[in-house]
């Protein structure tokens, strides 16, 4: 994805809405109206993109952090298998990362398959293509020879 990148009161409101709880709070947050961001938001394609990029940035910052949990996670509940008292918020928090990163597993072979199966679509409709040409290139063949 090309960098999108805007400056001033714009670049503001992307990380403010990448922060903040509700769009009325980022309007704050960025010095504008919520009517303004509103307008930025459904109307200037410059800013959708520049919001989308930054999401995906917060969202694979996010992602990385879950999965560098996944080894404390997996120590707590190790030691609530082998009979040590583990406080019960910090249990339930280890299973939600772990749930959390089986689950970025999860979407991440979902999307490989995906690829994988496009590509195996593209080379098929090739070859069948190839297929096709061959064939209209010996039709061709015996009616010259006619």
């Amino acid at each position: 994805m090309s960098d999108f990148v805007l400056s001033g009161k714009k670049g503001r409101a992307v990380l403010a809405l990448c922060q903040a709880s509700t769009v009325g709070d980022a309007a704050s947050a960025a010095g504008l109206s919520r009517r303004q961001l509103q307008r930025y938001i459904h109307e200037d394609v410059n800013f959708q993109r520049a919001l989308l990029q930054a999401r995906v940035g917060f969202l694979r910052h996010g992602t990385a952090r879950i999965c560098g949990m996944v080894g404390r996670a997996i120590d707590v509940l190790g030691n609530a298998l082998s009979g040590i008292d583990v406080d019960k918020n910090a249990f339930l928090s280890a299973r939600f990362v772990i749930e959390t990163a089986l689950a970025i597993q999860e979407q991440d072979l979902d999307l490989r398959v995906s690829q994988l199966e496009e590509r195996v679509r593209q080379g098929q409709y090739e070859r069948q293509q190839q297929l096709d040409s061959r064939t209209d290139e010996g039709a061709r063949w015996r009616r010259n020879r006619r």
